[in-house]
C-alpha cells in the first residue's frame, strides 16, 4: 500500500472520536464505524510537532498545537470532529506533512529538531498500517 492508496479512500469522509490519548499523542478515526469505536480508518500523529490550524496560505490561526496546555489540549483537537478528510500533502523543503480538512482547517506535523528519519503519523485499516516518516517515506505493517 501506499499513502496515496489510504488518503484516497479517505478522502470526503468525516472525522469522529478526535482526542488526544496521552501527552500530545492524538488520534481520530475517519469514516464509518466498522466495530465498536473503530472506524474505516485510523490516525495517529505522535513522536513530533504537530499544529491544527484554521484559515489559507499566510492567513491562519494557530487554534492548538503539540506544546499547548493540557487542560485545553483535548477540548480543542475535538474541533476535527464532523470534519471532513480533503487531501494530505508531504511538503520536502520543511520535512513535514499536512492533512487538510472542510472548514479550512488544516493538521501540520514536522519532525522535532535535529531529528533522525522517524515515523510521525500512521494511518491504518483493519487489515495494515503504514508508518509515515518524516522522510515522505513509509514502512507497511500487515495486521492479518
Amino acid at each position: 500500500k501506499t499513502i496515496k492508496d489510504f488518503t484516497n479512500l479517505a478522502i470526503g469522509k468525516k472525522v469522529w472520536n478526535a482526542h488526544v490519548v496521552i501527552g500530545s499523542m492524538i488520534k481520530f478515526e475517519v469514516g464509518e464505524e466498522v466495530e465498536k469505536g473503530r472506524g474505516e480508518y485510523h490516525f495517529w500523529v505522535d513522536c513530533c510537532h504537530w499544529w491544527l490550524q484554521q484559515g489559507e496560505g499566510k492567513n491562519f490561526i494557530d487554534i492548538v498545537h503539540s506544546e499547548s496546555c493540557n487542560d485545553n489540549l483535548n477540548t480543542l483537537i475535538q474541533i476535527l470532529n464532523g470534519k471532513k478528510v480533503l487531501n494530505v500533502q508531504y511538503n520536502d523543503e520543511i520535512q513535514g506533512w499536512t492533512i487538510y480538512f472542510d472548514e479550512q482547517f488544516f493538521l501540520r506535523m514536522s519532525p522535532y529538531a535535529g531529528e533522525k528519519v522517524r515515523s510521525v503519523w500512521h494511518v491504518g485499516n483493519s487489515i495494515s498500517l503504514l508508518n509515515i516518516m518524516s522522510d515522505g517515506t513509509l514502512t507497511t505493517e500487515l495486521l492479518k
